[in-house]
């Protein structure tokens, strides 16, 4: 607002477009190099935006709503050199990996293949997905993810079920405590949180949560069956915090 005036729509675009630059150069080279695959090279294989990279299928935890953990699917694990060799291959076409399980951190080489991907390999943006029970015993990994993301369902403790992640809360608080001071700023965290019927009071103070600790927050409903849990729809408390999450 300048004199009561409000600013120009156009102006905040403008300064918005400046102010994140680097991610809009990105934006626009990707469209183009695209563009240029599809009407001059005539091919429908276009260059991928990001690579999702599943380190493992490996897990320490056992979510009712997780579909990407051994038993239900399983991949060999190649060793340290190749996956390397893999990940230079994706870099020809993207600069943007995100390492995902299973638990990635129960790769014994996680902190080699993070620190190949951003130093040798020079990604851009090297992401890793973790439910963060294990990160006090691979801390270089901080020094090479310009993102990471911890799964949190609730707040409150619930030790009646050790698989579950209520029961190791306090183990990820600590290490969300640990990676807030060793990660250059606090949004270079995200928060990903599930909700499920159970936990719907527990989404609320997530949120509140991230606020105080500067995290970025972000939800998704539970799969049933592979598909979103339609029942939360009927839920009114649930909708009650959607309206809190959007406002």
């Amino acid at each position: 607002m300048k004199n009561g005036q409000k600013e120009p729509s156009g102006m905040v675009l403008l300064r918005g477009l400046v102010r994140h630059y680097p991610f809009v150069l990105k934006n626009f080279k990707h469209y183009f190099q695209n563009l240029y695959r599809r009407e001059v090279l005539a091919t429908n294989v276009v260059a991928p935006y990001a690579a999702v990279f599943y380190a493992t299928h490996r897990c320490n935890l056992d979510c009712t709503y997780c579909t990407q953990k051994e038993p239900d699917v399983f991949s060999q694990e190649l060793p340290t050199e190749r996956t390397v060799e893999l990940l230079r291959i994706i870099r020809r076409e993207t600069d943007s990996i995100l390492f995902t399980g299973g638990e990635p951190t129960l790769r014994d080489d996680i902190e080699e293949l993070t620190r190949a991907a951003r130093q040798d390999l020079k990604f851009r943006s090297v992401l890793m997905v973790s439910n963060g029970t294990l990160l006090h015993k691979r801390q270089m990994l901080f020094a090479n993810l310009h993102g990471l993301i911890v799964s949190l369902d609730s707040l409150a403790v619930d030790s009646s079920r050790p698989m579950s992640k209520p029961a190791v809360v306090q183990r990820v608080l600590d290490n969300l405590a640990l990676a807030r001071e060793r990660m250059p700023r606090p949004t270079d965290i995200t928060i990903s949180t599930v909700i499920e019927e159970w936990n719907i009071a527990e989404v609320e103070r997530i949120l509140e949560y991230c606020g105080e600790q500067g995290f970025v927050f972000a939800t998704q409903s539970a799969l049933h069956e592979k598909m979103p849990n339609l029942r939360l729809r009927q839920n009114s408390r649930c909708l009650a915090t959607c309206c809190l999450l959007i406002t």
